[in-house]
């Protein structure tokens, strides 16, 4: 975590949300909306960003914040629990800094307690579970179990009918995004999904499949459209490359959304993925050329849509 990271996420304007809050300075009321994410899906603080609309929002805080954080939170919280503070020094040199306080919610024990509530974070603010909330947190599984089940599958390479390999390259990437219980239940509307695809096509990662393909004469493309299996609450996009008119595309992209499918379940998350296969060996009887600088490219191209 850096200065202009820090910049670079107050400068999008991102407002608070389930994972996101301000904080110009130290309060009282930090580690209200520290127990608040670890009791729902964990979050950033920034101390030293304000709120207010100003030229620049990014303000700083003196060191001594840290240790007023940290004893609040160990003299407030039940059990006592202090989560990972990040200082970021500014670029001045009174000693002022931008305290990213991460909450991980798979590293606190749950349900954290102020005053016997567990607050809990709801449409950006922080609220107070009700009995049938607390109950969820008291009786579900242990976090680390939580997070090992927010995890994509393995990319393992597709087989052919004889158990081999049916691909030469596969990379899998991807996020879970937490949604609030009002929104579990709802499908995805139409213009969600062409916004979605719209989004894929003028990424970089449309433009980094399409630069390989040209990079080895096979120009040929169909940018990400639906293909497979789709319902309200599913999406499939497929990207295909190769030589024009071909029954069989030796490179391909696919994106997923899946949403949770029970109402108010007690962990709701959508997710999303993006992988990458070739099948060039398999197409025209030689692997796919793929530099170790183009590599990196479909590789951040890849991690960097996701935060844009």
């Amino acid at each position: 975590m850096t200065l202009e990271r820090v910049r670079e996420l107050v400068a999008i304007g991102q407002p608070e949300s389930l994972t996101l809050e301000y904080k110009e300075k130290y309060t009282p009321r930090i580690p209200v909306s520290v127990a608040a994410m670890a009791n729902s899906y964990g979050g950033l603080i920034l101390v030293g960003v304000t709120e207010s609309n100003v030229d620049d929002r990014v303000v700083g805080v003196p060191e001594s914040a840290i240790v007023q954080i940290v004893n609040g939170c160990h003299q407030t919280l039940e059990p006592p629990w202090v989560p990972e503070i990040i200082p970021v020094p500014l670029a001045e040199t009174d000693g002022r800094m931008i305290l990213v306080v991460r909450v991980d919610p798979a590293k606190a024990s749950r349900p954290l307690l102020i005053q016997g509530a567990a607050p809990i974070r709801l449409h950006g603010r922080n609220s107070v579970a009700d009995r049938a909330g607390l109950a969820r947190l008291i009786n579900e599984a242990a976090p680390q179990a939580v997070a090992a089940g927010l995890r994509l599958p393995p990319a393992d390479l597709p087989m052919d009918d004889q158990g081999k390999p049916s691909a030469d390259f596969l990379v899998r990437t991807g996020m879970f995004v937490p949604v609030d219980a009002a929104a579990t239940w709802r499908p995805l509307p139409e213009r969600g999904v062409h916004a979605f695809a719209d989004a894929l096509n003028n990424s970089p990662v449309h433009h980094a499949l399409f630069r390989w393909c040209a990079s080895i004469g096979e120009g040929g493309m169909n940018p990400f459209h639906r293909s497979g299996f789709n319902r309200a609450r599913r999406v499939r996009l497929l990207w295909q490359g190769g030589p024009d008119g071909a029954s069989a595309f030796p490179l391909e992209a696919v994106a997923r959304i899946d949403l949770p499918d029970s109402y108010g379940a007690p962990v709701s998350h959508l997710q999303v993925s993006l992988e990458v296969l070739a099948r060039f060996r398999h197409a025209f009887g030689r692997a796919a050329p793929l530099p170790v600088a183009r590599l990196h490219e479909l590789i951040d191209a890849l991690s960097g849509w996701f935060v844009r």
